[in-house]
């Protein structure tokens, strides 16, 4: 299965020579505008293959309840991220939770072919009996929801996202573990019956005067990275309320390459929030980050005019949905500032015969090597055996030589080698591990990869 090298750290990297790093901030598309409902909180978005179409789930006020934190789930569908901005979309509220919920996000399991939600259940008796719970449930449509399991009794009163690990094939939720918790937490099942957790994944620590917390983490797994959406909550020290609830978030973009342990990028934010009177002017808390079938990625979350614990009576619409995007893979890239540039990977088990680079040389150009854990040559995977890349650009191009044998580089250790100038490099797509004392499954597995080249 493939997996990903991007660039936020070196680790997978041996050496690289003449180049530089480069960060990039999406750019805001719009809003999704469901007029039936003024308050749109908390999202799941991705596009569908089996629909073909964008799937945009977002928690809305109940109207059975006089209560904006007794919720349901909306789903609005479109052919295009813009399209939402444009109004061509279609809603419908989504057949689940009995008792109304709250804090939901959706994900999709290919292995299985369900789409699962989890959420606080039960949410209308919060106020009254505390005997809220942190469920989920699956759906074969992603419509109509059933079979309805409880993960941890507790209520994670912001939102609970949720993720499918194609690696590891387990289900990941981060939440909080308590009502006002300013923790993030974390939960595992590769079941949907038997959890593991709460874990503690991250802790704030204050080390100025902004109060700054943490409110939520929404995890995405695109195409093998993980992103991560930190929701740094900031609030006053200096103000002797003691509530701790009036404020605004902002969001930074986090990585994993196993969707548990995540690490900050330079982004952070990940993106400004835009002036009065735009949506998220006033906070912002993005939630997915989703790759696109245009070459694109998209981060969708919700937007907000209003602060946290602010009043919105005045605030027509004070809270929706909101469309950020970037270049596939684009939040970092590497960059060719010499005429000799160059990167070698670290030694690789390859297991798949195809390699592929997210690149843009418009302006250069590319010339690659498959090489020995010494840097010799193999035969036939040569740089003057390569085709080279120049004055274009892909997010998905494969590496080809002339006269490749793909035998020759299997059961040994291999680098991946590139010479650029003028160009970025975003990512490397393959299906590999990596080869310290045995090959390893995958990048995103530590074990022995077992009956490797048989």
């Amino acid at each position: 299965m493939k997996s990903k090298i991007c660039f936020f750290d070196d680790y997978f990297i041996a050496s690289r020579q003449g180049t530089l790093k480069r960060y990039f901030h999406p750019q805001k598309i719009g809003e999704l505008n469901d007029e039936a409902f003024k308050y749109q909180a908390y999202s799941s978005f991705f596009y569908d293959k089996k629909v073909n179409k964008y799937r945009a789930y977002y928690d809305v006020p109940s109207p059975d309840h006089n209560d904006t934190e007794i919720r349901i789930l909306r789903l609005a569908e479109a052919d295009t991220p813009e399209d939402f901005v444009k109004g061509n979309f279609t809603a419908r509220t989504v057949n689940g939770f009995k008792n109304c919920s709250h804090g939901s996000s959706v994900t999709y399991n290919p292995d299985e072919d369900i789409y699962v939600m989890v959420g606080d259940s039960n949410c209308v008796n919060f106020h009254t009996e505390y005997n809220s719970y942190l469920s989920c449930m699956i759906s074969r449509d992603g419509v109509n929801f059933y079979d309805e399991r409880e993960i941890y009794h507790g209520y994670s009163d912001a939102l609970n996202s949720i993720c499918y690990n194609p690696y590891s094939k387990e289900y990941i939720v981060t939440m909080r573990a308590v009502w006002g918790d300013r923790r993030i937490w974390i939960m595992r099942s590769k079941d949907l019956k038997n959890w593991q957790g709460p874990e503690m994944a991250m802790y704030p620590i204050g080390n100025d005067n902004s109060g700054m917390q943490y409110y939520s983490l929404g995890i995405s797994h695109c195409n093998g990275i993980f992103y991560g959406i930190l929701w740094n909550y900031m609030t006053d020290l200096n103000k002797p309320d003691f509530t701790d609830m009036a404020g605004y978030m902002d969001n930074d973009l986090l990585y994993s390459i196993d969707g548990v342990h995540y690490n900050r990028t330079p982004l952070a934010p990940v993106c400004d929030r835009p002036l009065p009177p735009e949506f998220g002017s006033k906070q912002m808390w993005l939630q997915n980050v989703a790759e696109s079938n245009d070459g694109r990625t998209i981060l969708f979350g919700s937007g907000s005019r209003i602060m946290h614990g602010g009043n919105d009576k005045d605030v027509k619409k004070a809270t929706i949905s909101v469309l950020y995007a970037i270049r596939r893979d684009g939040f970092c890239a590497i960059e060719g500032v010499t005429p000799t540039s160059e990167i070698y990977t670290k030694n690789l088990a390859i297991y798949g015969n195809e390699i592929s680079l997210n690149f843009n040389a418009m302006s250069g150009k590319i010339t690659y090597a498959l090489v020995g854990e010494r840097g010799e040559e193999i035969e036939g995977f040569t740089f003057d055996d390569c085709t080279p890349f120049e004055n274009e650009e892909s997010v998905d191009k494969k590496l080809e030589w002339k006269n490749a044998d793909w035998s020759k580089v299997k059961n040994r250790r291999v680098r991946i080698a590139l010479r650029f100038s003028g160009c970025l490099i975003y990512s490397i797509s393959l299906d590999c591990g990596l080869w310290t004392m045995w090959a390893q499954e995958g990048i995103n597995l530590p074990y022995p990869k077992k009956d490797a080249y048989k």
